[in-house]
């Protein structure tokens, strides 16, 4: 299929910064359970985290094998901001699970599970098309989970204060590059099949992987809450009114044939949070060590 025109497209002058960040995980500041005090819900944030930095490698691999394709100058630096930001994203996210290693938790063999999925399996059976396909399905999923976040900060209330920090930067920087990987994919390839069905495959594919890694934790001695406590974890986030049931409406405008992550204007909600966790008095200012904005080539 050819390219279809969108009703939005990457904002011109739109800009993904890449933020060199420092969190310091103490142990012994840090919560048995980093989501209230809620063994299914706070396993449930672990296994995202463990899985997080190899979902990561895939969407960089995936964008860094066809950024030489890319004629338009603004678009390639915008896929060097991404790049650049899912690698930072993948660096504390591992100091993150190593602190809950540390603790007790079977982080690893979350680990080994995300190894074998994302950087294993999915690279030798796709191929480039349908790798940049399920990045822009990741993306937009993970844009989806960032922008509720934003919209109701009683969520961010539930986590434990290291937890909390890190992950809303984390869900910042997933507003500023919601666009790219699809922008990209539009550029090289524009196949509205393989775009979608690269959606179905993640969301069917990496659940199997996302529910064994949940139960390995929770399976942890001491560490779950018994049957009762398992259904209401999983009722909040997964039944008829739960969080991802709040998400479908989201989910199902990628399906339409002229979507675009940028039909959804954020742009407020973005520059709110941004000036509220990095302006001068923001709260993770104090976790910044620098900046950097990859910028289009000179001259092109």
């Amino acid at each position: 299929m050819s390219t279809v025109t969108r009703r939005a497209r990457g904002k011109p002058g739109q800009e993904v910064p890449v933020r060199h960040m420092r969190f310091d995980f103490d142990t012994a500041r840090m919560a048995k359970y980093c989501w209230e005090d809620d063994a299914f819900s706070s396993a449930f944030i672990l296994t995202f985290s463990a899985l997080i930095p190899h979902g990561e490698r895939l969407v960089i691999d995936a964008v860094r094998a066809r950024r030489d394709e890319v004629t338009d100058p603004e678009l390639k630096a915008r896929v060097t901001g991404l790049i650049g930001q899912e690698a930072m994203h993948s660096q504390v996210h591992e100091a993150f699970n190593a602190a809950y290693q540390a603790m007790g938790l079977p982080i690893d063999r979350v680990d080994r599970a995300g190894h074998w999925f994302f950087r294993k399996l999915l690279p030798a059976v796709l191929g480039k098309d349908m790798q940049l396909s399920v990045t822009c399905a990741i993306e937009h999923v993970t844009a989806l989970m960032a922008e509720r976040s934003f919209a109701e900060p009683e969520l961010q209330q539930k986590l434990d204060g290291p937890a909390r920090d890190f992950l809303l930067w984390h869900l910042l920087e997933e507003c500023e590059h919601k666009s790219v990987a699809f922008d990209l994919y539009q550029s090289v390839c524009g196949n509205e099949f393989k775009r979608k069905a690269g959606m179905v495959l993640i969301l069917s594919s990496s659940s199997l992987v996302f529910a064994y890694a949940l139960a390995l934790l929770l399976a942890t001695p001491g560490y779950g809450q018994g049957p009762r406590k398992t259904r209401e974890g999983i009722d909040w986030w997964f039944g008829r009114r739960g969080y991802f049931a709040r998400m479908q409406r989201g989910l199902n405008r990628y399906y339409r044939r002229d979507f675009h992550p940028d039909q959804t204007d954020a742009d407020a909600a973005l520059r709110e949070w941004r000036d509220k966790l990095f302006g001068e008095h923001g709260e993770l200012a104090a976790h910044l060590l620098r900046t950097v904005v990859p910028r289009r080539a000179s001259g092109a």
